[in-house]
């Protein structure tokens, strides 16, 4: 808990729950009938030497990433993305713009209180996309008991913009 509060996310493998953890990049848990529990990485970056030039390297990045999302957009259907502003969805945000046939929907959410608020940054991105943006605060209550429950019992009211 002190993490979340302190940095507004549970950094590492940390969650809420007592004994369990996310799985992490590049990594599989396997959980066998036998009740036993392994993890592995499949995955771990490495550093390489590279005697491409910099320019060589931002264009292939380039190309990953267009192929990457083209692969994911549907063919001559409507595409939705949850654009928070960060530099990850606002990058997916003005690939899919410029790769899709037909207009990118987006939507943002920002919830009240001392969490980070990137409505300003997401509606940047969609104009500067032309999307079809929506964005919508919502304000979460609890109590102080709700955090002791199992599953936190939050209401949320939704004012969509």
């Amino acid at each position: 808990m002190r993490s979340f509060l302190t940095f507004a996310y549970l950094p590492g493998s940390e969650t809420f729950l007592r004994g369990v953890h996310e799985v992490l990049p590049g990594r599989c848990v396997r959980l066998r009938q036998d009740g036993t529990i392994s993890e592995e990485t499949y995955w771990e970056p490495r550093e390489i030497d590279d005697n491409r030039s910099t320019r060589d390297h931002v264009g292939r990045l380039r190309e990953l990433l267009e192929d990457a999302t083209a692969r994911r957009l549907p063919d001559g259907e409507p595409v939705g993305v949850l654009l928070s502003g960060g530099i990850d969805s606002s990058l997916v945000t003005a690939l899919a713009s410029k790769l899709h046939d037909n207009p990118v929907r987006s939507y943002s959410i920002a919830f009240d209180g001392t969490t980070p608020n990137e409505l300003a940054y997401s509606g940047l991105v969609a104009a500067h996309c032309h999307t079809n943006h929506r964005s919508s605060r919502s304000r979460v209550t609890r109590s102080p008991n709700d955090w002791r429950r199992p599953c936190p019992c939050w209401t949320a009211r939704w004012e969509i913009r």
